[in-house]
């Protein structure tokens, strides 16, 4: 009687084992299977079309470009060269005030000067010009900076190799130079929290300039909020 209850004792053991073991591999099986599906649905780059990942990049850009916004900023315009802004510019800089440079390339209409070999007293300039405009000839009056050799600028050829002519006469010689047809036309950006003493400082500068600069306070997008650290 003893051995028999023995024996069932044991074979109850050895059915609970045996379903233990059956539930792990059966488990085992499952997972398998569903890491076999989740493969199965992984894809490389180049399965997927172009519409699907155009989508994914327009949902990232807003996050990328980091939630840029348009900020106030002053301008300064009216450079006709690059290297007069980088004036500025480095003027800010010692200061503390980060400035960024705009270039942009214009077509300028079309015009000759008419120069002089060499440089001239200033009666005899007004005699030349007074010359010129008895004959409707006188042109538009050079810039001061080109004035010392400059006599006029002519909208066209035919005007200008008439005044080169009647120089002639004169016995002055002269030349007529074409103005290159396009001009690099530049301006300053910088943040527009400064104190009211710099501020008035950037205006002197503008004011005593001896290009026609102007300043002006205006929204800009992409320029930092760059202020002083001192």
């Amino acid at each position: 009687m003893i051995l028999l209850r023995w024996g069932l004792l044991f074979l109850v053991l050895a059915n609970t084992l045996l379903f233990f073991w059956f539930s792990m591999q059966t488990g085992q099986g499952d997972r398998t299977q569903n890491e076999d599906a989740e493969l199965q649905r992984l894809r490389l780059l180049n399965e997927f079309n172009a519409g699907e990942l155009r989508l994914k990049q327009e949902a990232l850009l807003p996050s990328a470009a980091g939630g840029e916004v348009a900020d106030t900023c002053y301008e300064v315009s009216g450079y006709s060269d690059e290297p007069a802004a980088t004036g500025l510019q480095q003027w800010l800089h010692a200061r503390q005030i980060t400035a960024y440079i705009e270039s942009e390339r214009v077509v300028l209409p079309e015009q000759y000067r008419l120069t002089l070999p060499v440089v001239i007293s200033t009666s005899e300039r007004l005699r030349l010009l007074d010359q010129l405009r008895r004959h409707g000839l006188e042109g538009q009056l050079a810039d001061m900076s080109e004035m010392r050799q400059t006599l006029a600028v002519y909208q066209n050829q035919r005007r200008a190799n008439q005044a080169q002519s009647l120089l002639s006469l004169l016995e002055v010689s002269s030349e007529v130079n074409p103005v290159s047809p396009f001009e690099t036309r530049s301006r300053v950006l910088f943040d527009a929290a400064i104190d009211e003493i710099l501020f008035n400082k950037i205006k002197e500068i503008v004011a005593n300039s001896p290009s026609e600069l102007k300043i002006t306070k205006k929204t800009c997008t992409g320029v930092e909020s760059l202020k002083r650290t001192e």
